[in-house]
């Protein structure tokens, strides 16, 4: 099936990167790629309800909460998931970084 890195439904292997999938997965893997793809939606989807927060909690704390963790962590790697909804294939997403937070 998909054998360049140009394809679309190139799937990578474990071998290539820590998020691929074992060789033996491979076929199937490209078959439900290919099939979330050619069911994919082009325009994006405004979301149908406001944002959830945990029980308890007012939006102002939680807004300071993610605040605080953006500080501690990088804007970048704080994104709330409260954007347009993208129909199509989420299990190649990039990751830019890794953080170990100490607990001392």
């Amino acid at each position: 099936m998909a054998d360049s890195k140009d394809d679309s439904t190139y799937v990578p292997l474990l071998s290539e990167r820590h998020s691929g999938i074992p060789e033996w997965l491979l076929e199937k893997a490209q078959q439900a790629k290919m099939h979330a793809l050619s069911s994919a939606t082009e325009d994006q989807t405004p979301r149908r309800r406001a944002t959830v927060y945990p029980p308890g909690v007012e939006e102002s704390v939680f807004i300071e909460a993610v605040n605080e963790l953006r500080e501690q962590l990088g804007t970048d790697q704080v994104v709330l998931n409260d954007q347009l909804l993208h129909d199509g294939w989420y299990m190649e997403r990039e990751l830019a970084r890794y953080y170990l937070l100490s607990l001392d």
